[in-house]
């Protein structure tokens, strides 16, 4: 299986000859559009809202809040959501160069990448990739109204297990005990992200074309028995425009209901350089309750992917890509 993906930079694009690739969070991924000059990058997964929501261990309530800006806040402090990121990529076929002209603009620039395929010992599950805190596989299109978080999608993507796995060794390394109650709560959410991450409902923009195969990464986040919480091994940065004025955010201790009676973490103390802010230090909730202009801006991480992939490599602009295609189909890989 070979692998493409377009850049709207070239510096972008260069990260492959390091042997990396980028990944942006799933929290912004989930508020706001994406950019990136793939004409298709901007799908709202409305479904993975919908999954995350029905299976987190808690329910923020800001009073005179809209539905919206609860949304966005129960995203926001979620304890895992935050530490997913994902990254995507166009397996190579007889239609790519549809996929190629329909999609991207002349000053694109491209990079190629073959993935290890494992495949668990079942007849009935797909081939995916496994790597450190992340696993690969090709999108499943289903009907406008389709479900994916069926039995039969757990089945085909029991890869999944990985990723599970993962959070547990992390619990084991900071010396928690998994109780069911962790052990649920963990799997809930690993599974209800992976079995819509890994769909895609067709409509009038978004079908089979893309060819999508698409990799999630997860930053673990372990349960610490002490604080009560789940807590990611690596604490990702947070930035964000508050009326237009870029921010740093910190979270910090509130209190609601988590696991066992323990608490988790609620608000995000935010603070600015900006000679133009006269109070420079701030909160999500004094920013929600005066109303004013909050965009939480994304994080992207830069991830090695050289054991992962037996190859890859940097192709080049538009036309370069056309070429790279047509040679691989001739050589009928």
């Amino acid at each position: 299986m070979i692998l493409i993906r377009g850049f709207n930079q070239e510096r972008f694009a260069r990260d492959i000859e390091k042997g990396r690739i980028g990944f942006r969070d799933l929290l912004t991924t989930l508020l706001y559009p994406e950019n990136n000059g793939y004409k298709q990058s901007d799908y709202y997964e409305k479904f993975l809202v919908e999954a995350a929501a029905m299976v987190s261990p808690f329910e923020l309530d800001y009073e005179d809040a809209s539905d919206e800006i609860k949304r966005q806040l129960n995203l926001l402090f979620n304890p895992f959501i935050p530490h997913f990121y994902l990254s995507y990529f166009h397996i190579l076929n007889h239609q790519s160069e549809n996929w190629l002209d329909q999609n991207f603009s002349d000053d694109s620039h491209f990079i190629y990448a073959i993935p290890k395929l494992q495949k668990l010992d079942n007849v009935n599950v797909d081939e995916m990739l496994y790597g450190r805190n992340m696993i690969g596989s090709k999108m499943v299109y289903l009907p406008k109204k389709g479900i994916a978080r069926t039995n039969e999608m757990a089945i085909h993507k029991a890869g999944m297990v990985y990723l599970m796995q993962n959070e547990l060794d992390a619990c084991h390394r900071k010396g928690t005990k998994v109780t069911v109650d962790i052990a649920e709560a963990l799997s809930n959410m690993i599974m209800a992200v992976c079995c819509e991450a890994f769909a895609r409902r067709c409509d009038d923009r978004f079908d089979e074309s893309e060819n999508e195969f698409r990799i999630i990464y997860k930053t673990p986040t372990p349960y610490s028995t002490d604080e009560g919480v789940f807590s990611a091994d690596k604490e990702r940065p947070f930035s964000a425009l508050v009326d237009g004025i870029p921010y740093e955010g910190t979270f910090f201790h509130k209190s609601f209901a988590m696991l066992d009676g323990y608490y988790q973490t609620s608000n995000l103390l935010l603070e600015t350089h900006s000679p133009m802010v006269a109070e420079p230090i701030t909160t999500i909730k004094h920013v929600i309750d005066n109303k004013r202009n909050f965009r939480l801006l994304p994080h992207f991480l830069s991830v090695n992917i050289m054991h992962s992939f037996s190859q890859y490599g940097y192709i080049g602009n538009k036309e370069k890509c056309r070429k790279f295609i047509e040679n691989k189909l001739k050589e009928g890989t």
